[in-house]
């Protein structure tokens, strides 16, 4: 009898469990590219995965290293390139945050440019002035480098960048992510 009594019970719990996960209005961030560079200038969301470059330079026998990421959108017609010195990343704790207050030979220092309107097959590399916009940690651009994990960078960043011309954008809500090919000279 007893059991009976309880199988309505549990229809009536297991509707409610599951009319209730119909209706769920949980939405879903898009999935990133695997290398990635997004950002905002001036509320305006610009997302980079075409793959300029991606490489950690360690040099053995002075100890600096470099790394230099670069990312293009041709139909946003945009170029970004992050540049690092001297982190050290396999002897440092992470989450680091660089900026204008981080020593430059202790921390490492970061750099910034973006390129606002990209022609086709045009790459930050190859284009010196016209509409770059350029930041780094000794001014009003900030990064935090979040983690450094089988040769994965993670990190976001924003701030102030200038170009030759004095005129300049608020870059907000930047975050990266890219696979490095780490190289070793001075061997």
């Amino acid at each position: 009898m007893k059991q009976l009594i309880l199988i309505p019970i549990y229809l009536l719990v297991s509707l409610l469990l599951f009319t209730s996960c119909e209706e769920s209005n949980i939405e879903l961030e898009p999935e990133l590219p695997f290398d990635y560079i997004k950002f905002e200038i001036d509320g305006e969301e610009f997302l980079l995965t075409k793959m300029v470059a991606n490489v950690y330079y360690l040099d053995s026998i002075t100890g600096q290293d470099q790394i230099a990421i670069t990312l293009d959108n041709s139909e946003l017609k945009k170029s970004c390139l992050l540049s690092f010195q001297n982190l050290d990343l396999f002897h440092k704790d992470l989450p680091l945050e660089l900026n204008k207050f981080s020593h430059p030979l202790k921390d490492g220092y970061s750099g910034i440019s973006i390129l606002k309107n990209i022609d086709n097959n045009e790459s930050i590399i190859y284009n010196s002035d016209r509409d770059k916009f350029n930041g780094s940690t000794f001014d009003d651009f900030s990064i935090i480098v979040k983690s450094f994990e089988n040769s994965i960078l993670k990190g976001t960043f924003e701030g102030l960048l200038i170009n030759r011309n004095g005129e300049s954008i608020n870059v907000t809500k930047g975050e990266f992510k890219s696979i490095l090919e780490i190289k070793q000279t001075g061997q």
